[in-house]
Order: structure tokens, then C-alpha cells, then sequence
């Protein structure tokens, strides 16, 4: 008697357990990063990640920073893609779980109420106030540093040596190595990242 109620309360938590840790783990391609060519006349891609585990119809399966002007908004997939070809679904070379892909599409959605800027010179630029650059000190961001800062954010590395890898740290080091054309969004995944798919995230 005694071990049949042990092993029903045990079941159960660990039912309870997996039925919370599942509601916040991402399904589908939902936080992966995503790619495609066109950019800056054909002469680079475009970064973005993926906001739903497909491409869902009018809605907004995509973060990115949309043109010059900015800014970081969840957005449709036409407007991601426009006439350009696809180049990808791409993680870290680390891995990355799905709790953690659900952090990282997380930050994206915070970085769309930032009213960010574009910036050219740089993956981000941001006010230099302590040890770690907080969404809100962001000033401007470059479309594969929307990328680059939601994985480092928590601790997902993209580019950089590793003295200097983590965006997220604030100093002038810090982002020295990650502006210019130090990495760019062709680099970013085709020599720092893995390829998921190629295949659109339908």
C-alpha cells in the first residue's frame, strides 16, 4: 500500500515537473536564427530569428531590425524574406536547448520595445554604464547583432575571440571586437553558427 502511494506521488511530480518545463521551452524553429541573401545590394545577408516554430500566415514569425532607420520589430515573414533567397535556419555551434531557445527569442521580443536605431559601424553601439550592456542602454544595432546579443545574453557564443567573445559585456575591447567588418551576417553563420535547415521554416 505504502509503495503504490510512493510511487503515484512520485509519478505525478515528475509529470508536474515536465508539464512546467515544457511551457517555457520553444517548439519548431522558434528561437534559431535565420538568414537570407540580398543585402546591402546583393552584397551580404540579412539576420534575423525566428519568433513562432513556423512560418505562420499574417502573423510575425520573425525578429529583425528592418532597414536603416530601424526599428527591431516582430514582423511578417514577407517583410524578412522580401524578393531575397533564403540561406538558412542556423544555431550555436554549441547547441542549444529548446528552455534556452525560448530565452533567447525572449530577449528579441524585449529588444522590440527598445525603439533601436540602425547602425552600420558595428553589431551594437550602447551606453558604456557597468559590466554588462543592458537592453536599455542599447542605442543602435546592426541586424546580426539582434543575433549575436539575444544568444550572448545568455551565454550562447557567436563570434569573438576568446578574450572578447560576449557581446553583452560592456567596454571598448569588448566592442571594438565586434564592430566594422569584423563578422558580418554572412559570417556570423556561415563560420561562426550550424545549419539546422536550409529549407524554409514552414
Amino acid at each position: 500500500m505504502f509503495k503504490k502511494l510512493f510511487a503515484t506521488i512520485f509519478f505525478t511530480t515528475i509529470l508536474l515537473i515536465s508539464s512546467v518545463s515544457s511551457a517555457f521551452a520553444a517548439s519548431g524553429y522558434e528561437g534559431y536564427a535565420i538568414h537570407r541573401d540580398g543585402a546591402i545590394g546583393g552584397l551580404n545577408w540579412h539576420a534575423g530569428l525566428m519568433n513562432t516554430p513556423k512560418i505562420i500566415p499574417y502573423a510575425s514569425p520573425v525578429v529583425h531590425i528592418t532597414n536603416i532607420n530601424g526599428p527591431v520589430v516582430q514582423d511578417t515573414w514577407d517583410n524578412f524574406i522580401l524578393d531575397d533567397t533564403f540561406k538558412g535556419v542556423y544555431r550555436p555551434n554549441s547547441g542549444i536547448t529548446s528552455t534556452g531557445r525560448d530565452s533567447v527569442i525572449g530577449m528579441g521580443r524585449v529588444l522590440t520595445t527598445e525603439g533601436l536605431g540602425y547602425t552600420p559601424l558595428c553589431q551594437i553601439d550602447y551606453y558604456m554604464n557597468g559590466t554588462w550592456v543592458e537592453s536599455s542602454e542599447l542605442t543602435s544595432i546592426r541586424c546580426d547583432g539582434v543575433v549575436e546579443y539575444c544568444y550572448e545574453w545568455y551565454g550562447y557564443r557567436i563570434f569573438g575571440s576568446d578574450s572578447y567573445w560576449d557581446i553583452t559585456r560592456s567596454g571598448i575591447l569588448y566592442w571594438n571586437a565586434h564592430s566594422g567588418t569584423a563578422v558580418t551576417p554572412q559570417s556570423q553563420a556561415q563560420n561562426y553558427m550550424t545549419l539546422v535547415t536550409s529549407s524554409i521554416p514552414y
